[in-house]
């Protein structure tokens, strides 16, 4: 999130410039965008729909009337990111959609699905414009593969609520669909890309599914004639999650994939998330709050690409949970009904992400609110209240 920069580092970006300039050059002969591997606009799913494995409306748990007195704290100084392309308006719908579309192209430079028909992205429920990070010239269109076998695009976002949420937790839903039936499924991604999406592929190939990595490199073009298309989507993309029932699965997934790496962690049921290591959103005055938090007899963890299957086992295991907001904090879906979550927040940066997580999965979730941000998002946490706050919830 730009925020967090300076106004002379936003002035001085020149990718939003870039892509209105190549946007508007490009518009008098929509052919040059694909000489140019430039698609900026989005479009709805094109109507060449093999099967449909699932499409359904989902109000998440979030609208029930009992969270409303949560929502409102949260809606104070809220950053919750509010998507102006997607077709419904309500917060508290997400639309659930597992089908194979047939005939697309996907640049392996933004790994997009382009409709070759009209030069658009394809997206569901979306339509409107695309940014430069997904939408960035590239010479591709002389170098192309086909794949004639079902196949779906997973990025490799180096963000696990994005990625696990937006891409593997819906192809885990689109195994328990058999939504490609008995072929093989190839996952085109690329070479370099986090661990966890080969933990999922291993784990859904233990799980029986027939899947294929293809790495496409960046100067290369796939005609894809299906697609699998596995998508949520909700106008407020902290609540793109509405899939509770493919979490059984999900573990069964991982539990076959870090087989050799099961083990106890030893961290007991109190279980605190730090965000030590990343760039945004730490505490000022961290080691005062973990050492406190140990006096209560808290372990401390810090949620890294790999050490996974520690933090399933932990976040499983934990009876309550303190973290700073942020991705480290997604695995409380994996938290046994009646978790207790302490979330942190700069008291001028809230998000209902977790909230909505607690609430799909019956955790108890409070807020805590420190200082206001400061560089990079960094706060500080009064930590006699904290700690008496904490000690309120371990009766």
């Amino acid at each position: 999130m730009a925020r967090h920069k300076s106004k002379l580092a936003r002035a001085l970006n020149l990718k939003p410039h870039a892509y209105t300039l190549f946007r508007h050059l490009t518009a008098p002969l929509p052919i040059s965008r694909h000489w140019l591997g430039f698609y900026p606009d989005i479009a709805p799913l094109p109507d060449r729909i093999d099967r449909i494995s699932e499409s359904v409306d989902y109000r998440i748990r979030l609208a029930d009337p009992a969270y409303k007195p949560a929502l409102d704290v949260l809606a104070v100084h809220n950053w919750d990111i509010v998507r102006p392309h997607i077709q419904h308006r309500d917060p508290f719908l997400v639309r659930r959609f597992v089908g194979i579309v047939r005939d697309v192209i996907v640049p392996g430079h933004t790994l997009t699905p382009v409709d070759p028909q009209t030069w658009c992205q394809i997206g569901f429920e979306l339509s409107g414009r695309s940014n430069w990070n997904f939408a960035h010239p590239g010479a591709g269109i002389f170098s192309s593969r086909r794949i004639a076998e079902p196949a779906i695009v997973v990025p490799p976002f180096w963000n696990y609520w994005h990625l696990f949420l937006e891409h593997l937790l819906p192809l885990i839903q689109a195994a328990r669909l058999r939504a490609w039936g008995d072929e093989t499924l190839k996952v085109v991604t690329k070479s370099k890309r986090p661990p966890l999406i080969d933990a999922v592929i291993d784990g859904l190939r233990e799980e029986g599914a027939n899947l294929s990595v293809v790495e496409v490199g960046p100067r290369e073009n796939l005609q894809i004639d299906r697609l699998l298309v596995a998508v949520n989507q909700c106008p407020n993309l902290e609540r793109i999650y509405g899939l509770a029932e493919a979490i059984p699965t999900a573990r069964r997934v991982f539990a076959a994939a870090y087989r050799e790496r099961l083990h106890t962690t030893g961290i007991g049921p109190r279980l605190y998330i730090s965000r030590r290591g990343t760039k945004l959103r730490q505490i000022v005055n961290e080691d005062e709050v973990i050492a406190g938090l140990k006096r209560l007899g808290f372990a401390v963890l810090e949620s890294k690409w790999n050490n996974h299957p520690e933090q399933l086992a932990a976040f499983s295991g934990a009876e309550v949970i303190v973290g700073v907001h942020g991705a480290g904090m997604t695995n409380i879906m994996f938290s046994s009904p009646g978790t207790r979550v302490l979330e942190m927040f700069p008291n001028n940066h809230r998000k209902t992400s977790m909230l909505h997580l607690s609430a799909e999965h019956d955790l108890s979730h409070q807020p805590f609110f420190g200082s206001d941000e400061g560089h990079n998002q960094a706060f500080t946490v009064d930590v006699p209240r904290l700690l008496e706050r904490v000690e309120s919830l371990l009766g």
